[in-house]
């Protein structure tokens, strides 16, 4: 019989696990994450927080404030992972799913050539215009 993982060992397997052929189209990001097949439309909306993603929908909600092409998508990747952690695995979405989250859209900005500081800093303060802490 196999043991069951904590959630410990849970979020230090998913934190080695690779995100793979990232692809966004027509308003869709699909990818390979975690033995899976992840594919969620991305809605850009007036949007109480920078970004957000629907419960029992396949859908992620990003701010239209949010201008430049690399940062939507980075955090649509973002939404998109805590969105499948929590629902496959019921991680807390401020804690273990965001931290997994927040590795695996540093590493896309990184791959496109993004600026991790810069891409903080303009999501910090979008979030700061919505009196988020």
């Amino acid at each position: 019989m196999k043991k069951k993982e904590s959630t410990k060992e849970l979020v230090a397997r998913l934190l080695g696990e690779p995100v793979k052929n990232i692809e966004f189209d027509n308003n869709f990001i699909s990818f390979e994450f975690d033995g899976r097949k992840i594919k969620d439309r991305i809605v850009l909306k007036r949007e109480p927080h920078v970004g957000e993603w629907a419960k029992n929908k396949d859908k992620v909600f990003i701010d239209e404030g949010l201008r430049r092409k690399t940062s939507i998508e980075a955090i649509s990747l973002h939404e998109a992972i805590e969105k499948h952690l929590h629902e496959r695995y019921g991680l807390r979405t401020q804690k273990e799913a965001h931290q997994i989250a927040e590795k695996k859209e540093r590493a896309f900005l990184k791959s496109k050539g993004g600026n991790w500081r810069s891409h903080q800093l303009t999501v910090y303060w979008l979030w700061h215009k919505k009196g988020e802490k």
